[in-house]
């Protein structure tokens, strides 16, 4: 690996013509860029019948002010570091759906400068395009092709409420309403109280005066660590009556209870959402208002 950081940095230092480290000045440097690259893709190993696999697509969190440091600079660090992963995996003899595709990002939570965040993705170049769009070499065959949007479930018909129960005065000429001493009695409605089990993180307590988005990205509401999820992969959002959940056209989609969901679903006691490897399970408690 030595040497493969050494030639990295070389072939860095050639590009910029000698300047790359008076450039520099953010302590983020590219051969810590390209360390933690490799760490990652070890870390996204995955054994598959006869060979092991690792993520295709990498992406950097950056702050802002490291993404001024280093300017038009990025595209170049992007391609050096593409080069330096695809040798990392031949000399490990790892495999990969595609070349190495590194992407930086801005991530505002990111307030340390020096501080950034890599996380690798095994996408396949049908998900790269959608993600990323026209990446020269991989996605070629989708730049014209007509993208299959997956039908959203039918919603199921309202039950048929019966009008309201009156009493006819047979002299009258319109119709009563029935007293309200005489009507049907009524219960106090129930409350379904919602809290979700996070992996490595115990059970959340859920309040219906608001929405919580789900993801990789660290600003999230419910962030995970999950490097086979969008950076905002769904929303749970309270309907008026109990908790749902909605994908948030994430790249490797939701789903509860092994289905996957193409529009939004009402959650039930127990029920299980896969994102990426991760599952949260959902919870639920009734109490009267």
């Amino acid at each position: 690996m030595a040497n493969l950081l050494g030639e990295f940095e070389a072939r860095l230092g050639n590009v910029v013509e000698g300047t790359f480290g008076a450039m520099f000045r953010s302590p983020v440097q590219p051969a810590e860029l390209a360390r933690a690259a490799s760490k990652e893709m070890t870390r996204s190993r995955k054994l598959g019948l006869d060979k092991m696999y690792v993520a295709n697509v990498y992406f950097v969190f950056i702050s802002p002010r490291d993404a001024h440091t280093m300017g038009d600079l990025v595209s170049t660090i992007e391609g050096e570091l593409e080069t330096y992963l695809l040798a990392f995996a031949r000399e490990r003899d790892y495999s990969i759906v595609t070349r190495p595709i590194v992407r930086f990002s801005i991530d505002e939570s990111l307030k340390r400068l020096g501080k950034f965040d890599i996380i690798g993705q095994q996408m396949t170049p049908e998900a790269i395009f959608d993600e990323l769009g026209h990446v020269p070499g991989v996605t070629d065959g989708f730049n014209n092709a007509e993208k299959n949007t997956p039908l959203a479930a039918p919603e199921a018909l309202a039950p048929e409420v019966p009008a309201a129960a009156v009493a006819v005065d047979p002299w009258a000429d319109a119709p009563q309403a029935m007293p309200a001493a005489m009507a049907a009695p009524t219960t106090a409605a129930a409350v379904r109280k919602g809290s979700i089990v996070m992996p490595d993180q115990g059970e959340i307590a859920l309040s219906s005066d608001r929405n919580y988005i789900t993801g990789r990205q660290s600003t999230c509401d419910l962030p995970l660590a999950d490097a086979n999820m969008s950076r905002q992969h769904a929303e749970f959002f309270w309907d008026g009556e109990g908790w749902s959940i909605r994908d948030l056209e994430s790249t490797n989609g939701t789903s509860v209870n092994d289905h996957r969901i193409t529009a939004a679903v009402e959650l039930h006691d127990g029920d299980r959402i896969t994102m990426g490897v991760s599952t949260i399970v959902y919870h639920e408690t009734s109490g009267m208002a």
